[in-house]
């Protein structure tokens, strides 16, 4: 389990559509795909931390491309 964060600074992007939740990009930026676009997570606050940028939460959490990330 990765945990739970917050989501702090979020941006809706075009460049992927896949099912919700699924990772398409770790670098430069934490990329999520959904149905219609995708959004990346510019900053993010895991529990009991600091803020942090969505990548450098993503490779402290060794997320990978395409795994799912749920609720």
């Amino acid at each position: 389990t990765k945990g739970h964060v917050k989501l702090t600074q979020a941006a809706l992007v075009e460049n992927f559509e896949d099912s919700p939740g699924i990772v398409r990009s770790v670098k430069p930026e934490l990329v999520l795909g959904f149905t219609v676009g995708s959004i990346a997570l510019s900053e993010v606050q895991p529990e009991g931390k600091k803020r942090m940028t969505g990548a450098a939460w993503a490779n402290g959490a060794r997320i990978a491309v395409g795994e799912r990330l749920t609720p």
